[in-house]
């Protein structure tokens, strides 16, 4: 193999090794805008996870009271 061929290989293996770094910053740039686009809706999830978290977290206290205060009810009307 002459060194011109030797060259031209070598020339050709970094155009390749280019052309794949270049693909590759494409591709991590279009995945980087598809994630900040996405940002708003993950934030709207995570407030609405957190709303539905709350009012669980809510309506189990208002059931939790309300068997507190029959309890009571029934200690208060067992002791008469």
């Amino acid at each position: 193999m002459s060194l011109k061929d030797k060259l031209t290989t070598e020339v050709n293996s970094w155009k390749q090794i280019i052309n794949s770094t270049r693909a590759a910053s494409q591709h991590f740039q279009s995945a980087k805008t598809n994630l900040i686009d996405q940002l708003p809706l993950a934030e709207q999830t995570t407030q609405d996870i957190q709303q539905s978290i709350q009012q669980t977290i809510d309506k189990n206290q208002f059931r939790l009271d309300h068997l507190q205060d029959t309890v009571q009810h029934l200690k208060d009307s067992t002791q008469k």
